[in-house]
């Protein structure tokens, strides 16, 4: 009986029968020769690092072919033909061959493949002029050995060499090739020739595996030493940019400096770096490179959201540079961020030290520097500042950006929709996705819109590109209030644990129609302290409070106004509002609640002085409601007087509203109108009681069109609910009963835990029914 040859052994015979174990050998040693000769020949030619690359990528797929096309196909004395099957009987006596015999074929197909591996690592590796430990790989700067001309400056030569390379690696992601290597390849290079050309120099420079060249000369000018360089892209060979230093020997290091600033603006400039966008690089208007280096490590970190890393470098940046102007304005950026309660108030000081010295900056900088100290300041013109700097700008993203802050935080933007601040976020983002606080207020509006596609995907692609915990309430917040029932399940069960529920109230206190998950939140605010944001309980407590009003329950607002813990001057406040907009309380508990006493102790005091003004007008105390007036106006001169203009302005507000308010309840309502208009639109201040005492001015006065743009502001929670009611009534008066239906469904989404047996729910499911019925 015949033995049927193993398998294996039949396989291994008919790949050496038809020698494709010395085709693998032969291209192995032929692509790892190919890829050598191509690592010399691309930096040689000027060829980009590309091109090695190619040719590695070919060796790899053409290595497959030729083993197959070796198995198809035998060379001839007639040509290449296809290759004949074998017999049986050649097959077993191939496969009967000693294993001695059938090594060497072996040891060439292995050969062959090492050799072709190590010719691709060589190549991707050699070729795409080094790479780094993680796999980066920076922008090499070589600085090559300076020229110099003059006496007493040979030292000059490697020294400049020496101190260039320090000082510039690691500025702003780059790295600098060590002198050393440099030198070595410098003499391996050049040989005799000690003076060599351009084209040389650069050739030289490459084979360092750098993707930039410094090359500068020292020239001795009467006592003095003039330095010169220039920094050439190696993959185009093109100059992208020049530096020039004079002064005494004894200054070398300052004007190494100053060179190496220089140099470092034309790095920024002409290589594909995201650190700071290239329009910024003409802002940087500093001499000091220590300055330049905690700058651009701020910028790094800005860009990811992490805060608190940035703004020490950007401490760092003016400590070292007094007059840096984009580094105290990147500053005040910055602190605004790191802030807790009151977050969005940005360093007046530091932006007006940065305003002082604006005719140092270009003018597109210029002109938004002045946009964000008058949003800074409260100023209504803020808003058309930042719509005219997008028409100049339309390619720029901060001015974008800045233009979506004015309608997020400054209330100048009342009478626009609010999708206008959208849109300009979303076009900051399309001009830079890379850069984090882009993405911030983008997220917070989709979960403020209910948008839970938008929502999701901007929080992903904010999470890709930022630090770890970057604005971490984010992460919670959505899926909180955006997600479906298990992920809000799962986003439930943390928040015993998470220190962010204060984070997510303070920043999306104007979420409108989640008020149940807002109350739930608040709710385990009040349990703990929200250490990321410094909230204390007893803000907690006001701010659940507010949620309880906006969301019409009365008796649990009412129960929570009598806590002892609850501050008078906020008992003032809130007590006003709930009477005002929910449900008339006992007149005498309004009496005990809203004295001017109440506004002498801690807590927000500004706005009790309102409230007990308003609450002096409507039971026709004129004597307290004057003195309400005249106080306020006292303090705001006073402030004045003290150079704070903002706190003068804001006291007025208060003075102002109150006056207004009172001559509403006189029955004067086109006097209040003129009064309330006059101090309508800053940012600081009791802006939504203005608007909501012009919208009932205007109603007095029989406008109800006017009205309506003023009860279409109010986007507060505490206030967004009443001004949908509003809305639902004034709309069904001017006949627009689509809008009607809309208010008035927006009313009863926030409004649907609201105690049963207030009227106004009555009113607005009556008004629906009505409607569906027209």
């Amino acid at each position: 009986m015949t033995q049927r040859p193993n398998r294996y052994r039949t396989l291994l015979a008919e790949l050496k029968r038809r020698q494709v174990f010395k085709v693998a050998a032969v291209y192995g040693g032929a692509a790892f020769v190919v890829m050598q000769a191509a690592d010399f020949l691309v930096p040689a030619l000027r060829l980009p690092d590309s091109v090695a690359t190619g040719i590695a990528l070919v060796a790899i797929f053409g290595f497959p072919l030729a083993l197959v096309l070796a198995w198809a196909f035998e060379m001839t004395p007639e040509g290449v033909k296809r290759e004949d099957p074998v017999t049986s009987s050649e097959l077993e006596a191939i496969a009967a061959q000693p294993r001695s015999r059938r090594w060497p074929a072996g040891i060439l197909a292995v050969a062959g493949t090492v050799l072709l591996v190590g010719g691709v690592w060589w190549s991707l590796g050699r070729g795409s002029g080094g790479g780094t430990a993680d796999g980066a790989t920076p922008s090499g700067i070589a600085v090559v050995p300076f020229s110099v001309t003059g006496t007493d400056l040979e030292v000059w030569r490697e020294g400049m060499m020496d101190l260039l390379t320090t000082n510039l690696d690691g500025v702003g992601g780059f790295r600098t090739i060590d002198s050393r290597t440099v030198l070595a390849r410098w003499s391996e290079g050049l040989g005799d020739d000690a003076v060599p050309d351009l084209e040389t120099t650069l050739g030289i420079a490459e084979t360092t595996g750098a993707r930039y060249a410094l090359v500068g000369s020292a020239v001795s000018v009467g006592g003095d030493v003039r330095l010169a360089a220039e920094l050439y892209d190696l993959t185009s060979g093109e100059e992208i940019g020049r530096g020039r230093a004079e002064g005494p020997p004894d200054s070398v290091l300052s004007l190494v400096d100053a060179l190496s600033v220089d140099a470092m603006r034309a790095l920024l400039t002409g290589a594909d770096q995201d650190i700071v966008s290239q329009r910024r690089v003409a802002s940087i208007t500093t001499a000091s490179l220590p300055a330049l280096t905690a700058y651009l490590e701020g910028e790094a970190a800005y860009r990811r959201s992490d805060y608190t890393n940035a703004v020490e470098a950007y401490r760092r940046a003016v400590s070292e540079d007094s007059t840096f102007a984009l580094g105290l304005w990147r500053l005040a950026t910055a602190l605004s961020w790191t802030g807790g309660y009151d977050y969005w108030a940005i360093d007046t000081e530091l932006l007006e030290r940065a305003s002082a010295l604006a005719d140092r900056l270009p003018e597109r900088d210029a002109e938004l520097l002045r946009t964000t100290l008058a949003f800074d300041r409260g100023e209504p013109r803020a808003l058309d500042m930042a719509r005219e700097a997008v028409f100049r700008y339309p390619d720029d993203p901060d001015a974008w950006y800045l233009l979506g802050e004015v309608f997020v935080h400054s209330r100048t933007a009342v009478f626009y929709d609010i999708r206008e601040g959208v849109e300009a976020l979303i076009k900051a983002v399309e001009l830079d996705p890379t850069f984090g606080p882009y993405y911030i207020h983008l997220i917070e509006l989709a979960i403020a819109q209910d948008d839970t596609t938008r929502g999701f995907d901007l929080l992903e692609r904010y999470e890709a590109i930022t630090t770890t915990g970057a604005r971490s309430y984010l992460s919670l917040a959505v899926p909180l209030f955006l997600g479906d029932g298990a992920q809000r399940a799962a986003a439930e069960a943390t928040i015993d644990t998470s220190s962010l529920v204060g984070a997510m109230y303070v920043n999306l206190d104007w979420q409108s129609e989640s008020l149940d998950v807002q109350e739930l939140v608040l709710q385990r605010a009040g349990v703990r302290a929200a250490a990321a944001v410094e909230m204390p309980r007893a803000v907690a407590r006001i701010a659940l409070l507010e949620t309880l009003t906006a969301r019409g329950k009365y008796d649990q607002a009412y129960a929570m106004l009598q806590e002892p813990r609850i501050w008078p001057s906020a008992r003032a406040e809130e007590a006003f509002v709930l009477n005002a907009l929910v449900r008339t309380m006992p007149e005498e508990q309004l009496d005990a609640w809203l004295g001017p006493e109440a506004c002498e102790t801690e807590g927000p005091r500004l706005v009790c002085n309102l409230a007990v003004g308003a609450y002096a007008a409507e039971r026709g105390r004129w004597d307290v409601h004057a003195r309400i007036i005249d106080s306020q106006r006292d303090r705001s001169q006073a402030a004045l007087t003290q150079g704070d203009s903002i706190a003068a302005r804001v006291l007025e507000t208060v003075a102002s509203a109150v006056e207004g308010y009172g001559l509403i309840r006189r029955g004067e309502p086109e006097e209040a109108i003129a009064k309330l208009e006059a101090v309508q639109g800053y940012k600081f201040g009791p802006d939504h009681w203005v608007r909501w005492w012009l919208g009932e001015a205007h109603v007095a006065a029989g406008q109800p069109e006017q009205a309506v743009r003023y009860f279409r502001t109010l986007w507060l929670n505490r206030f967004k609910f009443y001004g949908s009611y509003r809305l639902g009534e004034l709309y069904t008066e001017l006949g627009e009963h689509e809008l009607a239906q809309a208010a008035y469904q927006s009313f009863l989404r926030m409004w649907k835990d609201a105690d049963a047996d207030l009227p106004q729910l009555a009113r607005a499911e009556a008004a629906l029914r009505a409607g569906a019925d027209r």
